[in-house]
This record gives structure tokens, C-alpha cells and sequence, in this order.
């Protein structure tokens, strides 16, 4: 019976090739999309539980996520998506799931290592991220739930192909959902920065 895992933001990019990855590892997976649930909703929270409780994920995989730049953006809808969804996800993998194995990854960002002018609630969300992953150490020391965190840096998605600069490097998403897997193959509870190869 193949292991069941759960991708938030499933729908494209990095959370697409997650999908692909996986069910080329052989697990059955359900991809949850922004059509399913809603972030900013203060149903979130039930919403996640019951997908928690219908779904019996071995592995969760969180890619929801949105990028702005500048100052003109909702501060609640960043905070919500970035940072909240991975707040409710392991809220209810604690109250329903303590005493089960499971991987938990988390995709975060190399933004979180200090705010950037041109896009400061993006930055600020994935510094929450980071802290929360710390406390989720803490939370689940002695359990056999694994909760790591991938901060990649730059990576070609529809979500900031508004902001490529040309002159830059990025990562693509299978090679982000690559180091994923490799995360949750290794039952990891590790923060990994994920660096671009420099150039020759």
C-alpha cells in the first residue's frame, strides 16, 4: 500500500513538481490548491483538520506561498499564507497525529536571513517561518514527527515572473522538489539554505 502525502499549493510550480516528484517515488498524492482552501479564511484552521483526518498523510509538504514587492500589499493575506498555513498545519498534526511517524516540510525562503527593501513583508513572513520551524523542534523532540525547512533561494515560478532579472541565477522547481524528497526520504528534522551553483 503505497504511503499517502499531502502538498499544499499544489497547483503550480515549486508545489507542482513536488506533486510529480513524489508520485514518481511512489506515493499516493493529493494535491491541495488555493481553490480548496483558503488561507485568509477564519475556517483555515477546521478546513486543515479535516483534510488532516481525511486524508492520514505519512508525508505534508507545505509550497503555499505569495510574493509582492513594495509596501502597497496586504500584510494579512502575506502573514496568512506564508506564515499561517504552516501554523495551522502544525496545529492540527499535533492534536490529531502526536503519536504517529510522519515528515513535515516546509518551504520557505533564503529572504529569511534579513528583509530586503524592495519586498519587506515577504522577508519578514519567512523570518516568522523560520522561528516557528525552531519552536516545532521543540514541540515534537519526542515524538517521531519530522519537521524540516527548505529555504531556497531565487526560483523560477509564475508566482514572481514578474521580477526575473536576466543577469541572475535560479533555481527551477523540480530542483527544489528534488531536495524535498531527499528530505523526507531521510526522516530529516533539518533547516537547509539551498544555494545556486556559481557561475564558471
Amino acid at each position: 500500500m503505497k504511503s499517502v502525502a499531502l502538498v499544499f499549493g499544489g497547483a503550480g510550480g515549486i508545489g507542482q513538481a513536488v506533486c510529480d516528484q513524489l508520485c514518481q517515488a511512489q506515493y499516493q498524492v493529493h494535491a491541495c490548491t488555493r481553490h480548496d482552501l483558503d488561507w485568509c479564511q477564519d475556517s483555515a484552521r477546521e478546513r486543515v483538520v479535516d483534510l488532516l483526518r481525511a486524508k492520514q498523510p505519512r508525508v505534508i509538504v507545505n509550497c503555499a506561498g505569495v510574493f509582492r514587492s513594495g509596501l502597497d500589499h496586504d500584510m494579512h493575506e502575506t502573514f496568512a499564507v506564508n506564515f499561517g498555513s504552516n501554523w495551522h498545519i502544525i496545529r492540527g498534526v499535533n492534536d490529531l497525529y502526536r503519536h504517529k511517524v510522519m515528515d513535515f516540510v516546509m518551504v520557505g525562503s533564503s529572504s529569511y536571513q534579513g528583509s530586503r527593501a524592495a519586498y519587506p513583508l515577504y522577508s519578514a513572513s519567512k523570518a516568522a517561518v523560520y522561528n516557528l520551524w525552531q519552536s516545532a523542534q521543540a514541540l515534537f523532540q519526542e515524538t517521531e514527527i519530522r519537521v524540516s525547512l527548505l529555504n531556497p533561494q531565487r526560483t523560477r515560478t509564475q508566482m514572481n515572473a514578474d521580477h526575473y532579472n536576466p543577469m541572475l541565477q535560479y533555481h527551477e522547481p523540480h530542483d527544489v522538489a528534488r531536495e524535498i524528497l531527499t528530505l523526507v526520504q531521510a526522516h530529516a528534522s533539518v533547516c537547509v539554505d539551498m544555494q545556486l551553483e556559481k557561475s564558471q
